[in-house]
């Protein structure tokens, strides 16, 4: 996917939950047709104004899959969990999906992959003009830097249409804080979190040593935990039975026991958050 596929325009739950609640009903929709039903704005070319972005937004947030044969849009199984259970997308745990599905490591949004997990565990407090610059670096050759707007990136987390639930950015002027969440976190979608992360880097694995949930690309990174937070929410994990700790000798070790992932999921939105 290009790295420029949100065009001038910022993340909007609001816009994604319009765009599902058209495609759930018909998968052979047309941009035109979507413009006409959601209010989205289409230019002359159907491929230009917000239709196109809002689209590309929620196939990088993991909400759909876009055949392109026929061009059959069909929601994906988180897609369709988030759709029974938050249809207008203003739940917290379905911003933490978002997030996770948006910067995961090897995802479609390599900008917002680069800054979670790469740019921003380095930094407490930092400009805009040094996100340019990194953004600048690690895309170099492939993109312009204009065509990127990593301002986007920032803005999907500083925003309340965007991922601002998760209160992991603020603004203050020309300077960003890096802010570790300070609100407590519903244990079932740090475990839905962790499950998707393990199935993508583990897939073959019952246990991995706790370091790894540390190292970059991985859980701690993700959900924007210091490591001296990391102890609570595995502990918090394990209460409610989602992973086993074998502690009584290094190298330390985390137990795989949920079984369906996405039936962690289901049990986020059942605990009302």
């Amino acid at each position: 996917m290009s790295l420029s596929f949100h065009e001038s325009f910022p993340l909007e739950c609001e816009n994604i939950a319009k765009l599902l609640a058209v495609v759930v009903e018909k998968p052979s929709v047309s941009n035109v047709e979507i413009a006409e039903l959601t209010g989205l704005g289409i230019g002359k070319n159907p491929r230009k104004g917000l239709v196109q972005p809002t689209i590309e937004y929620a196939d990088c947030a993991g909400l759909i899959t876009v055949e392109p044969r026929g061009r059959q849009i069909n929601l994906t199984d988180v897609g369709r969990m988030i759709f029974e259970h938050d249809r207008q997308m203003k739940k917290p745990v379905t911003q933490w999906a978002l997030h996770y599905h948006l910067s995961r490591v090897g995802g479609k949004a390599e900008a917002w992959a680069h800054f979670v997990h790469e740019f921003l565990p380095h930094r407490q407090k930092f400009e805009r003009a040094e996100f340019e610059k990194s953004v600048e670096e690690k895309f170099s050759g492939r993109a312009k830097l204009r065509s990127i707007k990593p301002g986007l990136v920032l803005s999907s987390y500083t925003e309340s249409r965007g991922l601002g639930l998760l209160r992991l950015l603020r603004e203050s002027g020309r300077e960003y804080a890096h802010v570790w969440p300070n609100i407590p976190i519903p244990p079932y979608i740090i475990g839905y979190i962790l499950a998707e992360i393990w199935d993508a880097q583990h897939p073959t694995r019952i246990m991995i040593d706790l370091d790894k949930l540390s190292e970059p690309g991985h859980w701690g990174a993700t959900i924007g935990l210091k490591d001296s937070d990391l102890a609570e929410q595995l502990n918090n994990l394990t209460h409610i039975g989602v992973i086993g700790q074998m502690r009584e000798a290094p190298p330390f070790q985390v137990v795989k026991q949920w079984g369906d992932k996405l039936e962690l999921l289901r049990q986020a939105y059942a605990e009302g958050a």
